[in-house]
């Protein structure tokens, strides 16, 4: 690449890498609280 050449912003990319690390949150979230939920189950 040129150096008088700026990377273009990709609103459409941009748009669905945060919906995707939305989702990916959320799925964290759920999975870290049945953790929880199962170990405090079992003592």
């Amino acid at each position: 690449m040129e150096e008088n050449q700026e990377p273009k912003f990709d609103e459409k990319a941009a748009n669905e890498d945060s919906k995707i690390d939305a989702l990916v949150a959320v799925v964290v979230l759920l999975v870290v609280t049945a953790i929880l939920v199962y170990w405090v189950s079992s003592q």
